[in-house]
């Protein structure tokens, strides 16, 4: 939840003093964090049983984390911590996007058009991603501020935008890198088409 690493901004860091108490009461998850996830998981959970490949479905994703990303991205903070720590959130989304993206099946499918599938696989990557933001931001609410502040000292974390950034551009990262996979299948499926001399799909 981007709200709630907001808030981790606001009360668990204030000069490397982690805060007092929870924010059950001043930080809960807004709608639009709900809405954000829920719309991520959907994504993946429609593809489980095949849905044909469009410039709008690959799209949405991507306009979703441009959303939350306009509603909440500041300045990147400076400082050696904070970067490494938005590096390395960044990075594990990128893994899981692109793990996403090769586990799902992309294929022609006569009359309907290319296909994307998503695997078992697949659809364990993407939702452990949302599912591991999510666990934060009920953790960052319902008592774990303090801890999050304690360990953000310990590893001389000295900003909580560090947190909000980072999961940020994890989600971009995870949104990206399985867009461009799948992009590339695509591409790879429609060349195929067009070497056996049948008609080439496009993603209209």
């Amino acid at each position: 939840g981007w709200s709630a690493a907001w808030q981790i901004h606001r009360k668990s860091i204030e000069g490397l003093r982690p805060a007092r108490g929870g924010l059950a009461e001043n930080g809960p998850m807004s709608t639009i964090d709900y809405l954000i996830n829920g719309l991520l998981v959907a994504i993946v959970i429609f593809q489980i049983k095949g849905r044909r490949m469009t410039v709008r479905n690959q799209i949405l994703p991507i306009a979703i984390i441009a959303v939350a990303m306009y509603e909440y991205l500041r300045a990147l903070p400076s400082g050696v911590a904070n970067l490494g720590l938005i590096v390395i959130l960044a990075v594990v989304g990128v893994a899981l996007g692109a793990g996403c993206g090769v586990t799902t099946s992309v294929f022609n499918e006569p009359g309907r058009g290319i296909i994307a599938k998503a695997g078992p696989l697949a659809a364990l990557l993407w939702v452990l991603g949302t599912g591991l933001r999510l666990l934060f931001a009920f953790y960052a609410t319902h008592g774990g501020s303090g801890s999050i502040g304690r360990i953000s000292a310990s590893l001389h974390i000295t900003s909580g935008t560090a947190w909000l950034d980072g999961l940020l551009l994890m989600a971009l990262g995870e949104v990206l890198a399985r867009s461009l996979v799948l992009s590339l299948k695509y591409q790879s499926t429609q060349r195929g088409l067009g070497g056996s001399g049948g008609p080439a799909p496009s993603l209209a």
